[in-house]
């Protein structure tokens, strides 16, 4: 229990610090973060087998992408579409009703 104290306590010091920093200090550190990050994770993409599921997402998004792109093509050409078509009603005037 005192050891997971400490270890919020010196966490929420350690945030509280940090936002004291100047904005150059806190950019450089961050970007440290970021790097490590990015080298681990790709470490551990590199040394996942062909077939894992991380592997199987990176390789399919791109496919996903373009095949949404497509679809939101169609959908605004539908959609322009249909607005020609209303507004063809509109300036239509209306049959009499016999």
């Amino acid at each position: 229990m005192k050891t997971s104290s400490a270890i919020a306590i010196a966490t929420v010091g350690g945030a509280i610090a940090y936002q004291f920093l100047p904005k150059e200090t806190r950019a450089r550190i961050a970007h440290r973060v970021e790097e490590g990050m990015a080298g681990r994770m790709e470490h551990a993409m590199k040394a996942m087998p062909a077939d894992a599921p991380p592997k199987l997402v990176k390789r399919v998004m791109p496919k996903l992408e373009k095949q949404n792109e497509e679809i939101l093509k169609l959908l605004r050409e539908q959609n322009a579409l249909l607005k020609q078509a209303q507004l063809g009603e509109l300036e239509r005037e209306p049959e009499p009703v016999e």
